[in-house]
């Protein structure tokens, strides 16, 4: 249990404020699901409780590369299928995949489809001369507390007829 002494008024509401980066008393930061209870008791003796959850997010969105398989060879028409997932939820504006290839770099849109928390897209994995044998294809999100992620798969070109 934890009491706040320093309570103040401000238009007939009480606020208080609770410090969770004290490591006195927390000394892991908050990271998932939590309960907030405040009594409150009147010069009559009447009290009132309430409780209310919240959610710390901490941590960006986890990721999860469907397609291509790490280490698989591609050829011709490529997909780019992610899950991603955070309890804040995703937003589906920062979702992208970059195409990182001997120094090169393109970066496009992921679009929400085929099924839950799945982001789809798409390149043409022939667009690579038969010079180059690996690229690495980054996926990254944003959740909408605000944290990132990225993951990454490197996958073989098969670019020859």
């Amino acid at each position: 249990m934890y009491k706040r002494q320093n309570i103040v008024i401000e238009d007939d509401v009480l606020i208080g404020t609770v410090d969770f980066d004290d490591p006195a008393l927390y000394q892991t930061a908050l990271n998932g699901a939590y309960e907030l209870s405040v009594s409150v008791a009147n010069g009559r003796g009447v009290t009132r409780r309430e409780t209310r959850s919240f959610t710390v997010d901490a941590g960006g969105p986890t990721i999860t590369i469907i397609e291509p398989v790490l280490s698989s060879i591609i050829a011709g028409a490529t997909n780019v299928i992610a899950e991603i997932t955070d309890p804040s939820g995703v937003d589906a504006s920062t979702v992208r995949y970059r195409l990182l290839a001997q120094g090169s770099s393109e970066e496009f849109s992921m679009t929400p489809g085929g099924g839950a928390n799945r982001y789809t897209g798409a390149f043409d994995a022939n667009q690579y001369p038969d010079t180059i044998g690996q690229i690495t294809i980054n996926v990254s999100a944003s959740d909408l507390a605000g944290n990132d992620t990225t993951r990454e798969v490197s996958v073989q070109l098969d670019s020859r007829p």
